[in-house]
């Protein structure tokens, strides 16, 4: 299990030459126009983090590429057993998600283990942290069919949480308390996932094979892209991705991430060791942590557990926003959490690879306002320089100064771009890889367009994430919402609101270069801005993908769609017409229906509020009902656990058989 620690050694000296290098070639030109010492320290320490992040990624990138060509053996957690003696639990936490995709992904997971043979060895629990009354009793209706459907009773569980306490922590946390004894692994999927059954079996395998093994991670694919922003996200995974994944996985060995889903974990060591308290600093340092994943690694590592990372497992899926708007708000949720880890880095016992994940993830969400600030500063202080730059002017007169100065900018461009020109070359060399993604041409073509759209999009995001950091340093919380997966066409009037002020702050840039008060290089920078609001909208609409999905930004799960997504896709159609009958229609109107009625009431009485210490907000909804006062969503939700509410609800209440009730009570 504990590969050689060569590969970590080069990649990671080499990442800390390179930044060290760069830093000092900046050093160096800020010194040759003329600038305070002080000011010139203070950009350079800007500047580190932003290097330091890409060196990393490029050398790692670098690793990968390698990987890929077999100059370089990637190691990994292997999975040679042959038997399962184990028991496992499939996880997926939903929260207010579609119901009809959720069990269609179940369906399509369980049949697909099925025809493994090993199925006996898995269940699968769907923990529901759902606070919309309505879609809490289409998920019932939902889960009741695909057991019939499936024959799964006793193998998928459904249970839904009253309060979101410690929201998706809480969730799984409340699963490992309850029946976390019964299985040695969970597998930990997210409300969008997708495991091949083969896959699942693979991974239980390596558990089996490697009992320091506490965590293995896989590289899921992204599918289900709609719209352009999606499948740039998508084309770009799939290119790139491989060579970064490697890379990851030759300098982390056995100290490797988690990345919240789309995982493997031995139970046990989980519920002993990754128990994670809330925070009673001031905000965001408060509550409970919301990127939880990265702690939970770090805490597996220091009990003495290892953590891989394993790129060569395939099988895994999950979908991605669908346009820029859904991606920055996914992004604010990130980036708080990454900024609490800030907590956490002088925690007792963390190895010296955990504590650099925590900082590459905090590093990663400062990029943005960090690389605007250094622009800014160092655009002022070369245009008061007595010297002239290309940063502001034109050129020192120096020679070491020159050097330095087209050094770090080389260094800065090579990081940015080479790792991608890699992906595009082991593309291009490899005939499966360029088969599966359209062709030579169609590739190339496809690269184009996702740099260009990925240069024109960048500013906005970097505006935006330095607006993320401010406003979280000033207190305000990123709230939990579920995410849209949906690829409704993005309002024009919502991207007006959300970048209004990066249009504005654009158009001052175009002014500012067409009086030669900047220098050339922002003219990319102006344009997205400037351009902001409709890219994000032609970017984020289903209709204009359509003229390019057969053509360009192919992905291989595109070119040949995997059977376990197509039949996750036929079964959602079947289950909007059983369970979508309900959408739109009043809670009583849903309760009054038999089948929804014997089902929620069943499982009411096997998770009841009492079961939860949820008793005392039952009483306080009563006295609501009885005061006439108008009930929210969160009453409706403890009143439907009252069986004597459910009761004046409908008069359709069935009588059931013996073998009804035995087959219901096999559901639960």
């Amino acid at each position: 299990m504990t590969g050689p620690s060569g590969p970590r050694a080069a990649i990671l000296i080499a990442a800390g030459l390179t930044a060290a290098a760069t830093a000092i070639s900046l050093g160096l030109v800020l010194a040759g126009l003329g600038v305070h010492w002080l000011i010139g320290t203070l950009l350079v320490v800007l500047f580190v983090p932003l290097t330091a992040n890409l060196a990393l990624s490029f050398w790692a990138a670098m690793a990968g590429f390698l990987g890929s060509l077999g100059a370089l053996s990637v190691p990994g957690p292997q999975s040679d057993s042959e038997q399962i003696s184990g028991r496992t639990a499939i996880l997926i936490p939903i929260y207010n998600e579609d119901p009809e995709v959720v069990f269609a992904n179940v369906q399509a997971m369980y049949e697909s283990l099925r025809a493994t043979g090993l199925s006996s060895s898995f269940d699968f629990f769907v923990l529901s942290d759902t606070t919309d009354p309505t879609l809490w009793l289409q998920e019932q209706a939902a889960w009741q069919t695909v057991c019939a459907r499936t024959g799964g009773n006793g193998r998928i569980f459904y249970r839904r949480r009253p309060l979101n306490t410690a929201r998706k922590t809480g969730n799984i946390a409340d699963f490992c308390e309850r029946w976390g004894s019964k299985y040695q692994y969970m597998i930990t999927l997210d409300a969008d996932s997708v495991l091949d059954g083969r896959t699942a079996v693979r991974l239980v395998r390596c558990m089996e094979s490697n009992p320091r093994a506490g965590l293995v991670q896989t590289a899921a694919a992204f599918v289900n892209g709609r719209t352009l922003f999606s499948r740039c996200a998508h084309f770009a995974g799939s290119l790139y991705g491989r060579l970064d994944l490697n890379g990851q996985a030759a300098w982390q060995l056995g100290n490797g991430n988690y990345w919240g889903h789309n995982a493997i974990i031995r139970v046990e060591a989980f519920t002993q060791h990754c128990g994670l308290p809330a925070m009673h600093k001031r905000a965001p340092f408060r509550g409970h942590y919301l990127s939880h994943d990265f702690i939970e690694a770090a805490l597996l590592k220091r009990a003495g557990w290892e953590v891989w990372l394993a790129p060569d497992v395939s099988g895994a899926y999950e979908e991605s926003p669908p346009n820029l708007v859904d991606h920055l708000i996914r992004q604010r949720r990130w980036c708080q959490g990454n900024l609490q880890h800030l907590n956490l880095l002088a925690a007792a016992g963390l190895t010296p690879v955990s504590r650099l994940h925590l900082i590459i993830g905090i590093c990663g969400q400062i990029s943005g306002p960090l690389s605007l600030v250094f622009s800014a500063g160092l655009l002022v202080t070369s245009m008061h320089s007595p010297e002239r730059s290309c940063w502001g002017g034109a050129l020192s007169d120096c020679s070491l100064g020159w050097s330095a100065e087209w050094f770090s900018v080389a260094c800065v461009v090579t990081m940015l771009f080479v790792p991608r020109l890699l992906g595009l070359i082991a593309a291009l060399a490899t005939s499966s890889v360029r088969t599966a993604h359209g062709g030579a041409i169609r590739i190339a073509a496809s690269a184009v367009v996702e740099w260009v759209l990925s240069i024109l999009l960048w500013p906005a995001m970097a505006l935006s994430q330095a607006a993320f950091v401010i406003t979280i340093l000033l207190g305000r919380d990123s709230g939990w919402k579920p995410q849209r997966r949906d690829c409704a066409a993005l309002p024009v009037r919502e991207a007006a609101r959300v970048f209004g002020g990066h249009t504005a702050a654009g158009a001052a840039m175009v002014g500012a270069l067409c009086a030669s008060v900047l220098p050339l290089w922002y003219w990319p920078m102006a344009v997205g801005l400037l351009l902001s609001i409709p890219l994000a909208c032609v970017t984020g609409s289903e209709t204009v993908d359509r003229r390019f999905r057969r053509r360009l930004l192919l992905t291989p799960e595109q070119t040949s769609i995997p059977p376990i997504l197509a039949r996750s896709d036929e079964v959602s159609r079947v289950l909007r017409g059983q369970v979508g009958r309900l959408s739109g229609r009043p809670v009583p109107e849903m309760v009054a229906d038999p089948a929804v009625h014997a089902i929620h009431t069943l499982t009411s009485r096997i998770h009841p509020l009492r079961s939860w210490g949820c008793d005392d907000l039952l009483d306080d909804v009563r006295a609501k009902t009885s005061e006439g006062a108008e009930l929210t969503s969160k009453d409706l939700n403890i009143l439907l656990y009252d069986e004597n509410v459910l009761s004046r609800l409908t008069d359709l209440q069935p009588e059931r058989t013996e073998g009804e009730t035995r087959r219901l009570d096999r559901h639960t």
